[in-house]
């Protein structure tokens, strides 16, 4: 739903310079809408599983009492958030801004925050933005970026969600979004860019391997013992994508329509 919702969110909303409260409000019926799919799907398909046990809330507690200290400084940042660009405050200065703050006159010590950060995950994306941007300066999607311009029409947001479907599954969406930046910014149209947005997400859905996410989840599940392969989680997986990908062609035809871009 936000610049901040996830990794391929940040990077359009960081390229294609869109504003945060925008790209909230553009994004808003499609993450809403496609929310309420998500849940009465997953209801439906596991209904034999009781919804309504409880469990411990002891870690949530904790993370409560922490969430109240810094309540002031969470509240500057969602303001940074949506008037920092007034006063040329990018969307990574604000979270670095928060974060200082947090580290100097949080009640938790420095140490065991930046000993939770997943530094591994950090230089995965670090890498990724190497190697896309070597894919860039070698020329070799020249042909295709000299050859194929996308529009602000349908058939383009439909190529793009597409593409998302398909090359999310392969590269995985952060990857895929850093390929497609070169094809969009021949065409600087918000309307392309929020189209990847979302289609790459939604397209993370499908399958285990189609965003950083669903492994990250998976992994923290099995410390739990619950175990996820890869059939238990396609099946409803793609349904979900399927459900959601309505929503979205739905509401940027209604985009189109209305002349909203």
């Amino acid at each position: 739903m936000t610049i901040t919702g996830n990794p391929q969110n940040m990077l359009v909303g960081l390229r294609s310079g869109i504003t945060f409260g925008n790209f909230l409000l553009l994004m808003f019926p499609i993450s809403i809408i496609g929310m309420f799919f998500i849940v009465y799907f997953i209801r439906f398909y596991y209904k034999n599983i009781d919804w309504k046990e409880k469990f411990q809330n002891r870690h949530i507690s904790t993370v409560k009492a922490s969430f109240t200290r810094s309540i002031s400084i969470f509240t500057l940042v969602i303001i940074l958030f949506f008037t920092g660009h007034l006063i040329n405050f990018n969307i990574p200065m604000v979270a670095l801004i928060g974060a200082t703050l947090i580290l100097l006159f949080g009640e938790v010590k420095p140490s065991l925050i930046i000993k939770e950060v997943d530094w591994v995950l950090l230089v995965f994306f670090a890498s990724l933005f190497i190697i896309v941007h070597t894919v860039e300066e070698q020329g070799l999607l020249s042909f295709i970026i000299d050859n194929y311009k996308f529009k602000p029409d349908y058939q383009s947001i439909f190529t793009i969600h597409s593409l998302s479907l398909f090359l999310s599954q392969i590269l995985s969406n952060v990857p895929y979004c850093l390929l497609m930046f070169p094809l969009l910014k021949s065409n600087n149209n918000p309307i392309l860019w929020l189209s990847l947005a979302s289609s790459s997400t939604l397209a993370g859905n499908a399958t285990i391997i189609g965003a950083m996410a669903n492994l990250i989840v998976i992994e923290s599940a099995d410390r739990y013992g619950v175990k996820i392969n890869f059939k238990d989680f396609f099946l409803p997986g793609m349904i979900i994508t399927a459900l959601s990908y309505i929503v979205s062609l739905s509401v940027f035809y209604f985009y189109l329509l209305y002349n909203i871009l």
